[in-house]
């Protein structure tokens, strides 16, 4: 796995170093094993100026568990192709990754410029294996409407109101336990999304702006008349989200994760 970990690192080192927005045609060895990564690759990858390049999540912070998802476009701007990255922070070998191994592949696939289905693979003993399928249903009016496994059973199932803004999202084949609410301000902005199971709220997450309309926290209670940050995000002079910190309520509000973003 080692090998092929250093084959894509050398490859996908190649796409980054390409000029912005040049089609990029990965050039496929063929050493045994590598028919799944031919699959993956086969359609032409782009790096388009200003789209997000990789997401490095970091649990609690930069001194743990690290691993990083690089991302290539259609070239109509679309996700095409997502590749997961072990970093290191594994110190109890748990997950059995060497620093700098591929971990997966996700591909992305569309119709009619809608999503329509996302595939993951795992990759183990230099082998890439279908780990799982989603597929997106869509409303007449082109709204998100259902999330489906594999088996084609309802993972999620969406809610609008008359202005097209999402209010409930229910989850399950029966949608009769988990729901999420949705509340919004005079600005369309969402202000709270509640989540309940049963009809008992299991959390409550009030949403924050800036002067310039951007979320920079979402905050639950942590007293009976105070709130702390159970989410906050940070951005660069182009608007662009650049960090994210996620906290754990039930422990105090001590640093569940670190997302570190950076962009084409």
């Amino acid at each position: 796995m080692r090998q092929l970990s250093i084959f894509f690192v050398s490859l996908f080192s190649g796409l980054c170093s390409c000029e912005i927005n040049q089609r990029v045609d990965p050039a496929i060895n063929e050493p045994e094993n590598l028919n799944e990564v031919r699959t993956l690759l086969k359609d032409q990858l782009f790096t388009p100026t200003g789209k997000l390049r990789s997401r490095d999540q970091y649990q609690s912070d930069e001194n743990g568990l690290h691993f990083r998802s690089d991302f290539y476009y259609s070239q109509s701007g679309d996700i095409a192709l997502t590749i997961g990255i072990y970093e290191g922070g594994d110190s109890g070998g748990i997950f059995g990754f060497s620093e700098g191994d591929t971990t997966g592949a996700t591909t992305y696939h569309y119709t009619a410029d809608r999503l329509t289905e996302e595939k993951s693979f795992n990759l183990k003993n230099g082998e890439f294996t279908l780990s799982g399928a989603l597929t997106y249903s869509y409303t007449d009016s082109g709204k998100l409407f259902q999330i489906l496994n594999d088996k084609k059973e309802p993972i999620t199932t969406h809610y609008y109101n008359e202005k097209g803004l999402l209010t409930s999202k229910k989850y399950g084949k029966n949608q009769d336990m988990e729901v999420d609410e949705f509340s919004y301000n005079d600005q369309d902005q969402v202000i709270l999304h509640v989540q309940s199971s049963l009809g008992t709220p299991l959390f409550e997450h009030y949403f924050r702006y800036d002067s310039k309309g951007r979320l920079v926290a979402k905050e639950t209670w942590s007293m009976p008349n105070d709130k702390e940050n159970v989410f906050q995000y940070f951005y660069n002079d182009q608007d662009q989200l650049i960090k994210e910190l996620e906290f754990y309520p039930q422990w105090g509000f001590t640093q569940r994760f670190k997302r570190i973003y950076s962009y084409y």
